[in-house]
């Protein structure tokens, strides 16, 4: 009878030894199918029509369009025909060359309009709280439209100076 007690444990112990091991095997190849997915995957070719009325500056009279450049650091930047050297010296790891329009947004609204435009493409532009070669501070923005991904909010002891994830340029008196 002890016999049979310690074949039928040691069954058990098998099963969840087993059953643990297809678990990460099945992680690990899900895994590496969501890597393969966006592999390769050249998200520079993404660009988002935004029409002129969204835009706070009344001097644009031009169509906007977010660019996606991935080539140094997963980025959305608009310009419009040109990008000031402050905002070059704020993220200066930015391809500027390859950025397209610079949207400039005034106020909390924009921003908010912004990242619930944006937020589908967020879900494989995570940003992961890692340090880079810049010190700014980083604030996340979340909202119930945001989805999976994350905004995040530069800025610097400049006050004039503020950067979205997606690059946008805040009144100087208006932090978030």
């Amino acid at each position: 009878m002890n016999s049979l007690d310690n074949k039928k444990k040691n069954i058990i112990r098998i099963c969840v030894v087993l059953c643990f091991i297809i678990y990460v095997i099945a992680l690990a190849i899900y895994d590496d199918i969501q890597e393969k997915k966006y592999k390769g995957f050249n998200l520079k070719s993404v660009s988002i029509y935004v029409p002129k009325e969204y835009y706070s500056e009344p001097d644009y009279h031009s169509n906007g369009l977010f660019v996606i450049d991935n080539s140094q650091c997963s980025v959305i930047a608009i310009d419009f025909d040109n990008v000031s050297e402050k905002d070059k010296e704020v993220c200066d790891f930015i391809s500027w060359d390859k950025v397209d329009y610079l949207y400039k947004a005034k106020n909390e609204g924009d921003v908010a309009y912004a990242i619930q435009l944006l937020s589908p493409m967020f879900s494989y532009h995570r940003y992961t709280m890692r340090e880079n070669k810049h010190t700014l501070k980083q604030y996340l923005y979340t909202g119930e439209h945001n989805g999976p991904g994350q905004i995040v909010y530069y800025t610097t002891s400049d006050p004039e100076t503020h950067v979205l994830y997606a690059i946008f340029d805040h009144d100087k008196d208006k932090v978030f």
